[in-house]
This record gives structure tokens, sequence and C-alpha cells, in this order.
């Protein structure tokens, strides 16, 4: 295959990647701008991990660690990077990394309309906990909430 592929924690240098990606995978329907990136590498409480093809970040997941539970803020693939498993890689080890960090609840955030990634999320047994109401804007959607328990 000939392809290098990494998986490592991101810092702060790799906001502007991970945002490419962002606008990438989600066109017309986020919100987050570079410097939201960039506060969140930041922050003590979040941890990034980033996939790496060849050195090259081509998706990430990253979230907020609070004592035993972990909030996803953000999961992105670069489009035409998709259903080739990086995905499935990135949501392992970042589950596998916030367990050994003490976390056993997992929370996030998913458009409905977003059946690829609901589909994973039940695959690795998250459960739809609840609905918010307009959560989404850009387009206005609902947020289904997705919970882990390990």
């Amino acid at each position: 295959m000939g392809t290098e592929v990494e998986i490592r924690p991101l810092i702060l240098k790799d906001a502007e990647a991970i945002y490419a990606i962002t606008v990438q995978a989600n066109p017309g329907q986020s919100t987050w701008k570079l410097a939201t990136f960039q506060a969140e590498l930041m922050n003590d409480y979040n941890y990034y991990l980033g996939y790496l093809c060849d050195g090259e970040i081509v998706a990430y997941i990253g979230g907020m660690l609070i004592f035993d539970e972990a909030s996803v803020n953000n999961f992105a693939v670069t489009p035409i990077l998709m259903r080739k498993g990086i995905g499935v890689a990135l949501l392992q080890a970042f589950i596998r990394d916030c367990y050994e960090k003490g976390v056993r609840n997992f929370l996030l955030e998913v458009r409905p309309s977003n059946q690829r990634a609901i589909h994973l999320y039940k695959k690795y047994g998250f459960k739809k906990i609840d609905v918010r109401k307009n959560y989404y804007q850009e387009p206005m959607e609902d947020a289904y909430i997705f919970q882990l328990n390990k």
C-alpha cells in the first residue's frame, strides 16, 4: 500500500489542518472557526486525536474530558477518504485513550441527517438518550444526544 498511518494527539499547530477538514466535511454546516479550534487545542481539558496519512492530518476527533466524562465536540474525516475505516480507527482510539484517562461516560451530539455517523456510533454501543430541538444552525436541525457508558 505504501501509506504510512499514524494516530496521535493534536496540538495548537494542527488547528489550521483540522479547521480545513471541518470545512471540507461540512460544507455550509459548521459554525466552527479557526479561532475556536485554536482555543480547543490550548484548553487542558480537551483531548484531540488526529489520523495522519504520510504525515498529513486527514481526520480528527476531539472533545472535553472532565473527571469520568468525555463530551465529543467534533469529529471529521476528509470527504475523499470516508468509508475507508478511518473514522472507526479514530473513534476506537479516542474511546481507548479516554478510558485509560479514567473516562467511563461518553456523550455527543449528532445531526439526525448524519446517518453515517449515527450508524458508526450505534455500532460501538452508543445509545440515543435525548433530542435537543433546533440545536444546529446553517441549516437549522435538531441534535440527537448519544451516550456510551464503559
